[in-house]
């Protein structure tokens, strides 16, 4: 088998924008998991959500991606500063690992024949794959919360 070697990654969190922030955040106890009180939901609850203003920074100006494929294109986006990696050289593979995807568009779009094609895995992976110039299709790896360990594998 021939050597694989990952030279660049990011982890695109609440906690953080790199895997370095991510990480820091989680040496020092930090946690993204706060009390919830909106509208969404009938009682109060508790998860690690953006905020607002992260969001914002984000994805203002662009109204061509999800909320799902901004993130995944600013995650992508350091990845690729970080190391230099030309996302149109051959050698060059992207692994995405997600637990959710476009899930979200779910709660709030009629489930019709477009938004099933819109909530799938790989349409968000060509989009993301055209917007860098990657060669090679994307490998999608979702698993629920072992994904991210299972792209390192």
């Amino acid at each position: 088998m021939k050597d694989v070697f990952i030279i660049a990654d990011n982890i695109f969190s609440p906690l953080g924008r790199t895997t370095k922030e991510n990480f820091d955040a989680l040496l020092h106890n930090v946690s993204a998991v706060k009390d919830h009180h909106n509208a969404f939901a009938v009682e109060p609850y508790y998860a690690a959500l953006f905020n607002d203003d992260f969001l914002f920074s984000v994805l203002s100006g662009n109204n061509n991606y999800t909320k799902f494929e901004t993130l995944l294109i600013a995650s992508v986006d350091e990845a690729l500063k970080q190391s230099g990696i030309n996302a149109k050289d051959d050698k060059t593979l992207l692994i995405i690992s997600t637990t959710k995807g476009n899930i979200s568009l779910l709660e709030s779009e009629v489930y019709d024949e477009q938004l099933q094609k819109r909530s799938a895995l790989h349409t968000s992976e060509k989009l993301v794959a055209t917007h860098f110039g990657f060669v090679h299709q994307p490998l999608i790896i979702s698993n629920a919360c072992i994904s991210g360990s299972l792209a390192i594998i």
